[in-house]
């Protein structure tokens, strides 16, 4: 993109934002993650004509466009035709307006038909209400998007007939290889009757229809089982029947031979044996990633799981069993399955699973030593208390690969916590996790501090809220945090009065942060206008959003201070904001 048309179509889409009371970014958007230039445009789209114009003059100047919160107009076809001929948007995502009672939104509908016909690949649709006809527009523009590999559904309604067409016009796509349905009610059996043949990657998440739909679907998945990579059924409460079925469909499929799962996702399914997962997990030797969290599979469970594991060792790179309840037991014995023949492991969560000392011990001697690749290891809420922090202590002293650590809800005393911060000294660390471990004595902040200072253009994230933290204990890390170049969350919560001086110069110096969380400083009205300030400084320069509980801003004067921040950055205001919460 040449210097003039970038300046141009910048003053373009603020002359639009500023005269139609919307908001503007030309970040990644979080909804296509695989667009390298993505434009997100949200709220207060009335004007799409003006919208339509801008990409049919600019275009060709970006890979990726998400439009949300758009109300239904005619105009809105015309839009997707000008997406179409840009020639270079592959990514597209469109939410509409979220209303109480859905209504028909045949523009939306149309638009995202007329789009689908060019270069898209990715597609993401929320929020948007399909009727017979628009769903029959839909599947023949599909018969033109023969380069869409993935496409999301999200909380759309669909009602039994158009679902049909529409997964009829997905089974004629030769490259889709992800389909997501989430938040909606889905018709089974039409489902499982047109299954997508090249489909690798199937994510259903919040399922609605009940066990009586699932077990129509599961069947199918059973059917396709040998071609998925990615199996990902989420926050759905299936049970263990319903997942037996699909787990040994699955196996049956692939006879005596492995499976081809890469990666399986079964959150907060409410499983509680999961003998059959275990099976599957066994027979999939390429195995990279299992998310299981939520699962209260218990300490048995963990004991059997650990055994399955011994196949996949070799390759599973994330494991997630946070909230599952394996306590110390089923603990040692996932260690001991993983490192008896070597991890490539590099993701561990096992928070809320009681796992005691006894449990931190068995990851610091068998997981934490060298040639560990452990780069992110969760172990928040887990009743871990002294002895079990200076063992990990210990195992991070012989460790040069972790990344991100959070211990963060544990019985941890100043000393033991210190210990833990003293073996980190060495490590790269890009997140580091210590909310609500006790309170944090003046050497113990001094060390944080001092860890803030060494690791100064790596740590991204550094999470102390709720750990009592008197006002030289903020002044030490505030301070430290001031010289920081890669800072971009700070959590202080629940910490209690914070000097306003202190949360000035770090908003004015830290110029990475992005998220500064100081819920309960208790600012009062002076505090406030010193902070008011300090946004102003840095606001037009980049994003920033402090979070505040509304009585730290004192009286009414000092939510004005903060308010009269919004309208003097004018358009980008938004951007960088007070938040109470």
């Amino acid at each position: 993109m040449d210097t003039y048309s970038l300046s141009e179509w910048l003053c373009s889409l603020v002359s639009f934002a500023t005269n139609n009371d919307c908001r503007i970014s030309l970040d990644q958007s979080e909804y296509l993650p695989g667009c390298p230039f993505g434009t997100a445009i949200a709220s207060g789209l009335s004007r799409i004509d003006v919208i339509t114009d801008m990409i049919r003059t600019y275009g060709a100047e970006f890979e990726g466009l998400v439009l949300t919160g758009i109300p239904d107009g005619p105009n809105l076809p015309a839009l997707g035709e000008a997406i179409r001929a840009s020639g270079t948007i592959t990514a597209i995502s469109v939410s509409g307006e979220t209303v109480e009672i859905p209504v028909p939104k045949p523009g939306i509908a149309r638009m995202i038909s007329a789009a689908a016909g060019g270069m898209v690949r990715n597609m993401h649709i929320g929020d948007v209400v399909f009727s017979k006809g628009e769903a029959a527009v839909f599947a023949e523009a599909l018969n033109q998007a023969q380069d869409l590999t993935k496409i999301s559904f999200l909380a759309c309604l669909i009602d039994a007939a158009a679902f049909e067409i529409i997964c009829v016009g997905l089974c004629r796509l030769p490259r889709l290889e992800l389909l997501e349905l989430s938040r909606m009610q889905i018709d089974y059996k039409t489902f499982a009757n047109n299954f997508p043949p090249h489909l690798t990657t199937l994510k259903i998440c919040w399922l609605e229809s009940g066990l009586t739909g699932v077990s129509l679907l599961s069947p199918v998945i059973a059917k396709r089982g040998p071609q998925l990579k990615s199996l990902s059924i989420q926050f759905s409460q299936l049970g263990d029947a319903e997942v037996a079925i699909m787990a040994d469909g699955i196996l049956a499929r692939a006879g005596k031979g492995p499976t081809a799962l890469r990666e399986l996702d079964l959150s907060l399914c409410g499983l509680r044996r999961c003998v059959h997962v275990f099976r599957l997990v066994e027979r999939s030797p390429n195995l990279e990633k299992l998310n299981m969290y939520g699962n209260e599979i218990g300490k048995i469970g963990g004991r059997i799981l650990g055994t399955s594991l011994a196949a996949p060792a070799r390759w599973l790179r994330e494991l997630n069993l946070s909230g599952c309840m394996i306590g110390s037991e089923g603990t040692a014995a996932i260690c001991s399955s993983l490192s008896r023949r070597g991890t490539a492991l590099r993701s561990l969560r096992l928070s809320e699973n009681h796992i005691g000392s006894a449990g931190v011990i068995a990851i610091a001697q068998q997981l934490l030593p060298d040639p560990s690749k452990i780069e992110c290891l969760s172990l928040a809420d887990n009743g871990i208390d002294v002895a079990g922090a200076r063992a990990l202590a210990k195992g991070l002293t012989r460790n040069s690969s972790l990344r991100k650590l959070n211990v963060s809800y544990n019985r941890l005393d100043a000393e033991s916590a210190m210990e833990v911060i003293n073996g980190l000294l060495h490590l790269p660390m890009k997140r580091l996790c210590m909310g609500a471990i006790g309170i944090f004595g003046i050497q113990t902040a001094e060390a944080l501090a001092n860890f803030i200072v060494s690791h100064s253009e790596s740590l991204e994230l550094l999470r102390a809220g709720y750990n009592k933290l008197d006002g030289d204990c903020v002044k030490a890390i505030l301070g430290a945090v001031t010289k920081s170049h890669s800072m971009r969350k700070l959590y202080l919560n629940h910490n209690g009065p914070i000097e306003a001086g202190l949360v000035a110069e770090v908003v004015v110096k830290c110029r990475s942060l992005r998220i500064l969380n100081i819920w309960g400083a208790e600012l009062g009205d002076e505090g406030a206008k010193v902070l008011a300030d300090a946004m102003i400084q840095c606001g037009k320069e980049r994003d920033l959003n402090v979070c505040l509980k509304e009585s730290d801003c004192g009286s009414e004067k000092g939510k004005e201070e903060l308010a009269a921040v919004r309208k003097r950055l004018g358009i980008w205001g938004p951007r960088t904001v007070i938040n109470y919460c």
